[in-house]
């Protein structure tokens, strides 16, 4: 390709990338609401839009005569917790995306049974027939992007490689060779361990579930189970927000500490200290809570001092107005509580 062909490509690119830009930022917003509504787990959503000399790469490698046969101007990765994820994620791209199957690959079918190393899955996408109609999106209706789809340890595995593909690339001395071997197969090895005990959770979770429904509740509680049982509860209550505070696990942690620190071993002893109006007062006063500050509010209605004493760790300092309200039917007041928080931060070793 001649340099002055070559020159108009880019000059081309340089006047066009703002509108892939915009079609990437497009493409991205729409896979996370697409995948936040069907409720399907994901770590993280990437794109971008190929740098002109990136682009300018691209043509003078491939020796392309047209810069719209470049058909990854613009990339999409979502990268998935475990396998389970990354097939519902194929199949709602397969629902809502126009595919070419002919440009499909699955880097995990092209290493075969005898070799390891980078897997992923990539498609080349187009917006659907359906969509490209839609005004927003009828000037994106022509251009593809490329869509890679990988688990997390997928992707550390790609990231790593990529980095240092100036070391790994090429032939190796058989002993490093043979280690960088072990370590794939690692990785992959501890992919498939995350896929089974998030299976194993899952059917754990399912017959939680099961026996809260019919009564049987006498299940040891831990984060899993005492989740489980909270959502069959009070899953349906309004006021009542099904989740923990934060997105890690250290408020259900702290909560089942606090639990099994009163004495709450099983969910059947937590079933028998629920107060039985509790539902009825927090439609009474249109009261909001959450998961872990519902758990508090039935620990210190139970038993307030054994709370403070032997339980409460410093993990939270005050209650939501809403809290204070639902409390305050029970007889106890913000007075009360201030004063159990004062003598607990004055015995620091409560609680221990």
């Amino acid at each position: 390709m001649s340099q002055i062909r070559i020159k108009e490509n880019i000059i081309w690119y340089e006047e066009r990338r703002p509108h892939y830009e915009k079609f990437e930022h497009k493409i991205n917003k729409l896979i996370t609401e697409i995948l936040d509504s069907e409720k399907i787990p994901y770590h993280t959503i990437e794109s971008r839009t190929k740098s002109l000399d990136s682009f300018n790469s691209k043509i003078k490698q491939k020796m392309i005569s047209k810069p719209t046969e470049i058909e990854d101007i613009v990339g999409v990765r979502i990268i998935g917790y475990v396998e389970s994820d990354i097939l519902k994620i194929i199949s709602v791209i397969k629902e809502n995306f126009d595919l070419d199957y002919n440009k499909m690959e699955n880097k995990q079918k092209e290493l075969g049974v005898s070799k390891v190393g980078y897997r992923s899955t990539h498609f080349l996408c187009n917006l659907s027939n359906n969509r490209s109609r839609l005004s927003e999106y009828q000037q994106f209706s022509d251009i593809p992007f490329e869509l890679q789809i990988r688990t997390i340890l997928q992707h550390a595995w790609a990231e790593i490689e990529h980095d240092r593909n100036y070391k790994f690339s090429g032939i190796l001395p058989e002993e490093i060779q043979r280690n960088f071997n072990l370590l794939s197969g690692l990785l992959e090895l501890a992919d498939n361990e995350f896929e089974r005990i998030s299976n194993l959770i899952e059917k754990y979770s399912q017959q939680v579930s099961q026996n809260t429904k019919e009564g049987k509740l006498d299940i040891t509680i831990n984060s899993t189970s005492l989740k489980q049982f909270l959502i069959e509860r009070f899953g349906d209550n309004n006021h009542i927000k099904p989740t923990f505070e934060s997105v890690s696990s250290d408020d259900s942690r702290i909560i089942v500490d606090e639990l099994h620190d009163m004495g709450i071993h099983t969910l059947l002893d937590l079933e028998n200290i629920i107060p039985k109006d509790l539902e009825e007062i927090y439609e009474k006063l249109n009261s909001k809570t959450t998961f872990a500050r519902l758990i508090r509010q039935i620990l210190i209605i139970h038993d307030m001092e054994k709370y403070f004493t032997d339980a409460w760790k410093s993990h939270f300092l005050s209650f939501t107005s809403d809290s204070e309200y639902t409390l305050g039917e029970y007889g106890i007041n913000l007075k009360k509580i201030q004063d159990y928080f004062r003598h607990a931060i004055s015995n620091p070793n409560m609680g221990e």
